[in-house]
């Protein structure tokens, strides 16, 4: 043990931030309990470091008082990171977030010092025994009594602190960080996505992608369409859409081609009557969506377990037989990449029992861009038209990843 004034300590910003700090209350309930009792625990140092202690320090040097040192034996300053984590652990006033951060910043710096999992061809110094990061995660579970699957979440936690201070922030002032992270994966979805559709032109030999009103579709050469298939807004204030969307059809779909829409309930007679101003109503699809997920519908107190398929002809319609019930996968209510999106595996049955290869469709209300992946798997030619630029970058991101 040495004095205080046999050893002049140094503070490192890293080590410190590593140590959840103490509230106001906490901090001014230890500087009376030094200040009545003296500094009953000796301060931790490695190589005149200070690793455990910087309150208690801080509390001495603004009094004058006299503390114990005593120095950890510790081979590097890896080792040393790995010593505060496992004593920040044995504090009993943590919050689970507080905690789960430490395990998360003490596996990331456990997998950094192993380096790469065995098998990883891009691991340095392949000639040196790799310990496989499950056994790590293990490892750390088995000490802590958590579940592996916990250290590896908490990982991804202190992963996501290190890039986003805020969450950090609010871990150590005890305040609830699921919003926090909410937005800061929306946030990095957004930037993935960015840097997907950077890389990608809105237009090929086969789509077109245009940042544009559903109106401007009225450019498009005439009769030049097979196929118009979309999902426009159900919502009274959107009632318009379909009155633009019936001159579109008779403008771009070639005689016999088909405008096919899904569309609510709500509203549906007067759908009906917007859509037939300038078009033949053909037919009414059912489409499902099974599964527990229903929407609500709480103006009407109805669960929603399917929604109508409008189709309606330029003219009389003389293609192929199809069936009139389509349907998603059970539970695939996907809003991944639009909050009024349409899964795929719904937009394939439904399209498959109209489109053939070579194939002109188009989308006026492209959203998250699901017709336009599924339209290019099927071989088809894609034309799409949003006015929200996020919907545009969605769909060329989804475009670059299929």
């Amino acid at each position: 043990m040495l004095l205080n004034n046999e050893l002049k300590l140094v503070i490192d910003q890293e080590f410190k931030n590593l140590i959840p700090p103490l509230s106001t209350e906490e901090y001014h309930q230890l500087e009376a309990n030094i200040l009545s009792d003296g500094v009953r625990d000796a301060l931790v140092v490695w190589d005149g470091t200070l690793l455990d202690g910087h309150n208690r320090f801080e509390i001495c040097q603004k009094h004058g008082l006299e503390y114990q040192v005593t120095e950890a034996a510790l081979k590097n300053r890896d080792d040393a990171l790995e010593w505060i984590y496992k004593n920040q652990l044995g504090r009993r006033n943590l919050t689970v977030d507080q905690r789960n951060l430490l395990i998360g910043e003490l596996y990331n710096s456990m997998k950094k010092q192993q380096g790469a999992p065995v098998g990883n061809e891009n691991a340095k110094n392949k000639g040196t025994k790799i310990v496989p990061l499950n056994n790590t995660a293990e490892k750390i579970a088995k000490e802590y009594g958590v579940h592996p699957n916990t250290v590896k979440n908490a990982g991804k936690l202190a992963e996501q602190a290190k890039k986003n201070p805020k969450i950090k922030e609010a871990i150590n002032n005890k305040k609830n960080i699921k919003n926090i992270i909410k937005e800061n994966k929306k946030q990095e979805v957004k930037e993935n996505i960015a840097q997907l559709a950077a890389n990608v032109a809105d237009k090929s030999e086969r789509y077109q992608l245009f940042n544009l009103t559903c109106l401007e579709a009225l450019n498009l050469e005439p009769e030049s369409v097979d196929w118009i298939i979309t999902d426009p807004p159900y919502q009274k204030e959107f009632l318009d859409c379909y009155n633009v969307l019936t001159q579109i059809s008779a403008h771009v779909l070639k005689p016999g081609g088909l405008l096919i829409v899904m569309v609510g309930q709500s509203y549906l007679p007067e759908i009906l009557e917007n859509l037939s101003k300038q078009l033949t109503y053909h037919w009414t699809m059912a489409y499902l969506t099974p599964g527990g997920k229903s929407v609500q519908q709480f103006q009407r107190n109805v669960n929603i377990f399917w929604k109508p398929i409008l189709i309606f002809s330029k003219g009389k319609y003389t293609g192929k037989w199809f069936g009139d019930v389509c349907k998603s996968d059970t539970n695939d209510n996907d809003k991944e990449h639009h909050h009024w999106g349409q899964s795929e595996s719904g937009m394939i049955d439904l399209m498959t029992r109209f489109v053939i290869p070579g194939d002109i469709v188009l989308d006026p209300f492209l959203g998250g861009g699901t017709t336009a992946v599924v339209a290019l798997e099927l071989g088809c030619h894609f034309i799409g038209y949003d006015i929200d630029k996020n919907a545009i970058e969605t769909t060329k991101a989804r475009l670059c990843q299929n």
